[in-house]
């Protein structure tokens, strides 16, 4: 036995996804025939046991004359058949060999139901019941592991190839239709067969066919074995091997025409003989025509220049790389993005070598580009993957405004509400007058899910701008109308743990509690960071900081809150040794937000201690959270 397992044309200009689908959808549909299949046979063994064991019982009755048609039973066989049943005599009375005569005759429609519709008979291509759903779906559907195996080796070696000369479109249309007209010719040459055709052997076999007018030249590596030992490989060129293999088949089909009286066998050999002749004739129609030259070329040629020039320069950069040549790296790999400025591993190259350079604020600018791009196709997973990278080491405020109000609804939809408040604080701050309307828009809702205040300052970014829809301007004025109209509609629970914090780390907070001895707070579950002045009368000023768990814009029935009280503790040790009172508050205020990655609750006014939001009493404080008053 001799296979193929390579040839020397391994190299091709585009990934061929035309033929990476078709093999995905042979296996899928085989694990799907698979496992119908093994549900199948215990049902067709039992009723065909039950009716053979009924008809030796009564071999006086008569098979249903569709049942024999339907199963492919000839008259020699039906004879043979007959002479193996044991003597036995029909019944008397005319009433009881109907009832048994119906009784076989439900057992075969039973069995011939099953069998219809077993996998191979509803989607493979029966010639005797031919329709267009069969001609489509028998190439997808095969008779084992070792035929799927068999069929996609060929067309992994073979099919990539010839897509990357025809283009995608053409190649599929090629396929499809050529699985089609093989199949037929199969019907045609077996008009009254009741055995499904299935595998994509057809198919395939046009494109081995295209593969020899374009590659008649190329040497094939085969393996031959002795039995199921490996002996060694062998090269061959194309234009031996393929026709030697489609002569073999010729030959085999007409040797199984002549044994099987025309049914075919069990090998569709003229579905491959039709389908290699329609393969090779299609494809030297179109060399001879200069149809691809004229047409498919340009087309291909336009769509991989820019792509290969990109990956010379990528290629070029990481020898420059290697060999430390960090400026020219840098140079390929920003010409490498700028062609293709979503490409995840040429912005992992850009990353590296800007590092080396100090050029952080390059890398930043391509990394936004990228971020525009992967949203551009809807890939938003892979937009804050370079987001979450970026944020390892770049503050909100550095990242470009456009980006940072695109990633807004992605990072609220993606549960991250902390990041989405960050960047849009940052856009609503920082941005111009001259910010796109298209950018604002899609703020709306963010906006009014993290709150009336969110809301409000995003409202004022909107006024006197006739771009923006008086209906959207009207929304965001709405959260903040409702509230003072009601504000008893949140009525929240607020549920306080008092805490003196002790040592402030990179990652955590280590905080001593009244029942509960000293505990360390990860940062990270912080999700906004609140700042009150409380000024009762005689009584000197209390400044509470309250690490909220929850999200305080929200509706929720509990907010949780890590509260720190100025009277509890001094902020110098944890973050400014050598500043006043008032700074080193403000110090570590910034310290808890950097390294929590908080939002200011309710806006950046918290880390101004002269416009901190100041209350009379804490009960007015605790009423401005529960009751939605801010």
């Amino acid at each position: 036995m001799i296979l193929p397992i390579g040839h020397e044309n391994q190299e091709v200009r585009r990934l061929p996804w035309v033929t990476f689908f078709l093999i995905a959808a042979c296996l899928v549909a085989h694990l799907f025939v698979s496992r119908n299949l093994s549900r199948m046979e215990t049902d067709v063994r039992r009723v065909a046991t039950s009716m053979l064991r009924y008809w030796a019982q009564h071999p006086y009755l008569q098979l249903d004359p569709e049942f024999i048609s339907e199963m492919g039973i000839s008259e020699t066989d039906l004879q043979r058949l007959e002479s193996m049943l044991p003597p036995s005599t029909p019944p008397l009375s005319s009433v009881e060999l109907e009832d048994e005569q119906r009784e076989l005759d439900r057992l075969t429609g039973e069995l011939l139901n099953l069998r219809l519709s077993a996998p191979y008979y509803r989607w493979g291509l029966v010639p005797k019941r031919m329709g267009l759903p069969g001609l489509l779906t028998h190439m997808f559907v095969h008779g084992g592991w070792l035929h799927l195996i068999g069929n996609l080796l060929l067309l992994y070696l073979t099919g990539p190839f010839v897509e990357d000369i025809w283009g995608r479109w053409l190649y599929a249309l090629f396929y499809v239709g050529m699985g089609v007209l093989s199949g037929l010719m199969f019907c045609m040459h077996y008009p009254q067969s009741t055995s499904p055709l299935i595998g994509a052997s057809g198919a395939i076999a046009a494109v081995m066919g295209a593969f020899l007018v374009y590659f008649w030249k190329t040497r094939i590596r085969f393996a031959f074995f002795l039995g199921f030992l490996f002996t060694g490989t062998f090269k061959a060129p194309a234009w031996m091997m393929v026709p030697l293999w489609a002569g073999l088949e010729l030959l085999n089909a007409g040797t199984m025409d002549r044994l099987t009286a025309g049914q075919g066998g069990g090998v569709a050999h003229w579905a491959h003989v039709w389908g290699f002749v329609f393969g090779f004739a299609g494809a030297m129609l179109l060399k001879w025509t200069h149809f691809v030259e004229r047409r498919i070329a340009p087309v291909l040629e336009k769509a991989t220049s820019i792509r290969n020039q990109s990956l010379e320069a990528y290629e070029e950069g990481i020898l420059h790389l290697d060999k430390g040549r960090y400026e020219q790296a840098r140079d390929c790999f920003v010409a490498a993005s700028r062609a293709h400025p979503g490409d995840l591993d040429i912005l992992e190259y850009l990353e590296l070598v800007t590092r080396r350079t100090g050029e952080t604020g390059l890398f930043l600018q391509h990394a936004g580009r990228a971020i525009e791009a992967r949203l551009h196709r809807k890939d938003a997973a892979a937009a804050l993957g370079v987001y979450q990278r970026l944020r390892q080491d770049t503050p909100v405020e550095a990242l470009p405004i456009r980006v940072s109000a695109l990633l807004v609804p992605q990072l609220l939809a993606a549960g991250e509400a902390k990041e989405a408040r960050a960047l849009l604080e940052h856009v609503i701050d920082h941005a111009g007058p001259d910010i796109p309307a298209g950018l604002i828009i899609p703020l709306v809702e963010p906006a009014q899910q993290m709150g009336k205040t969110m809301s409000r300052r995003l409202e004022q970014l909107t006024a006197g701008r006739p771009d923006i829809p008086e209906s959207l301007k009207q929304s965001l004025a709405a959260p903040a109308s409702t509230a003072s109209a009601g504000a008893t509609g949140r009525n929240r629970q607020l549920r306080i743990t008092p805490a003196v914090p002790t040592r402030l780390g990179a990652d955590r907070l280590m905080l001593r509690l009244k029942d509960s001895g000293e505990k360390a707070l990860e940062l990270s579950r912080i999700h906004s960071i609140g700042v009150a002045a409380v000024s009762a009368s005689n009584q000197p000023l209390l400044l509470l900081i309250d690490l909220f768990l929850d999200d305080p814009a929200t509706d929720a029935g509990v907010l949780r809150t890590i509260r720190l009280a100025s009277n509890t503790y001094d902020p110098r040790p944890l973050a400014a040794p050598h500043a006043k009172l008032g700074q080193a508050f403000c110090v570590f205020i910034q310290g808890l937000l950097e390294r929590s990655r908080a939002g200011a609750w309710p806006d950046a006014r918290i880390l101004d201690i002269g416009r901190i939001p100041r209350f009379p009493d804490l009960e007015s404080y605790r009423r401005s959270l529960t009751d939605g008053q801010e």
